[in-house]
């Protein structure tokens, strides 16, 4: 019987990681499709308002274990280098973070191309200033739904001592979920 060559088989591939999807945001592996959207830009009064506000906001947060459960509405938190350093994180913890992101949006706009009519004093409001200390991301499959969970929101930066420096509110108009600014 003529032996057969058969290809290579290709190499074995890396154990999946041990993900806990509970504790990674949604936003994070894919954008929401929701038709509105509100950002909320804010500052903490100190570390004790801004710590309050992420154990009271956590419970809230839409999670990458719930993409098959389909949610009126989405929340996600980010926050910038000056909100955790106002977070008073330890220093060796705020010099592991890449130097791009300890220098912020407003730090590297040269190197972004942020000049001219897009630079930083042009910018809305507060945007791209050290008193910018976190976003809120909020969408909702309608206005109302948006708007009720932006109003939770807004109860809870207030109950901790945050302050909505900027808002800005979106919209799809086309209705192919697709956010564009109001």
């Amino acid at each position: 019987m003529p032996q057969t060559e058969t290809a290579p088989s290709a190499a074995p591939s890396p154990p999946a990681p041990d993900v806990d999807w509970a504790d990674v945001q949604g936003e994070i592996l894919q954008p929401y499709t929701d038709d509105y959207a509100a950002h909320l830009f804010i500052g903490f009064a100190d570390a004790a308002s801004g710590k309050a506000f992420i154990a009271a906001l956590k419970p809230t947060l839409s999670t990458a274990d719930q993409w098959q459960s389909p949610a009126e509405s989405h929340r996600n938190l980010a926050l910038t280098f000056t909100g955790l350093t106002m977070l008073a994180l330890p220093d060796a913890e705020l010099a592991s973070f890449p130097f791009a992101f300890r220098m912020g949006m407003a730090g590297r706009a040269a190197i972004l191309g942020d000049t001219g009519e897009s630079a930083p004093a042009r910018w809305d409001g507060p945007l791209g200033q050290p008193a910018i200390h976190g976003w809120v991301l909020i969408s909702g499959v309608s206005e109302a739904a948006r708007d009720a969970a932006m109003a939770q929101v807004e109860a809870t930066t207030a109950q901790c001592g945050v302050t909505i420096l900027h808002r800005e509110l979106a919209a799809n108009f086309t209705g192919q979920g697709n956010r564009t600014k109001e």
